[in-house]
This record gives structure tokens, sequence and C-alpha cells, in this order.
């Protein structure tokens, strides 16, 4: 029985788990703007952290039933674009918006704080913008892992919102 209760305890330090709060506004002027494509632009430095949320975005959006692009499949990160090179890959793309996720602060597995805009391609303007604060809850701050739990956590809420704020037409999921 203390076996047990040893391995549970040393189960709860390796596991980790990471709050999201989100906090959005939508533009009155495009409030019946609402779309089913986008593509997913994250903004930090980090090649492997860039695919790694990419990834939970697009499978965050498709357990809801849209379908998302990576950024990294349109824009490869081999050189540095001009606004007018994004501008016209994204416009010549299949995506109907764009949200783009940069890191604001904390690039530490305790607390991040991600700046979230989404562009209407049929109006070429923000249509809603935020802010993501995350925080680690529980877990082994040393585990590796938790930044995985941190990103996996921001992306599901801000999927989330975005979809309860009518900005995506998809289904919320609860426990997924």
């Amino acid at each position: 029985m203390s076996k047990l209760i040893a391995s549970l305890i040393v189960i709860i330090l390796l596991v980790g788990c990471a709050s999201t709060k989100v906090t959005g506004f939508r533009d009155r002027e495009y409030i019946t703007a609402s779309y089913v494509k986008p593509v997913i632009d994250i903004r930090i430095d980090d090649f492997q952290h860039k695919v790694q949320v990419e990834d939970l975005f697009v499978k965050e959006f498709s357990a809801r039933g849209i379908s998302a692009i990576k950024g990294t499949s349109l824009y490869p990160p081999t050189r540095k674009y001009t606004a007018e090179e994004l501008a016209k890959v994204f416009v010549g793309s299949s995506a109907d918006s764009m949200i783009i996720v940069i890191l604001k602060e904390g690039s530490s597995e305790e607390k991040q704080i991600w700046l979230i805009k989404v562009l209407g391609k049929d109006i070429g303007k923000v249509v809603w913008t935020g802010e993501s604060k995350t925080k680690l809850v529980e877990g082994n701050i040393l585990d590796g892992m938790n930044l995985g739990t941190m990103f996996k956590s921001i992306s599901k809420n801000v999927v989330d919102r975005l979809i309860e704020d009518k900005v995506f037409k998809g289904t919320i999921v609860k426990n997924h």
C-alpha cells in the first residue's frame, strides 16, 4: 500500500497542469464576420516550440470540425518575408483568416503571456484581439514536459474562446 501511495505522489509531481485565462475583444464593426479555415501564425524564435504550438492549435481546431493551416507550411522559416510577400501568400492561400499568436512575455515554464489577433481575409482587418495568460499550477517545474502542458492549455482555451465569440464556426469540446 505504501508503494502505491509513493507511486501516486511521484506521478502527481511529474505531471504538469496549467491554468489559462483568455481575455478578448471583438470589433463591433465586424461582429458578423465568422470563419472556417484559419492559418496559424505562431511568432516565437524557437523553431521547435513554434512547430509544437502550431501543431496543437491545428489539433484543437480539428477536434472542433475546423480545418486549420500551419503557418510554416505557407511561410517556411527559411527567410525573412516582407509584409507584402506575407500578404500575397496569405491572399493566394485557401485560408479565410489568420490567427497571429505572439509570445509577449515569459519564456519560462512557469508563466507565459501571449497576444492573439485574428484577421479576416475578406476585410483585411483585425476582427478579434486578445491576450492569453497561462501559469503552471502543478507539476515538476524542472520537467521539460511543462512547456508542452502550457502550450496545450493555451491552444485549447484560445480556440474555445474564439468559438464562443463566434469568430470561428465550430463546436466547443468540453473534456478533450
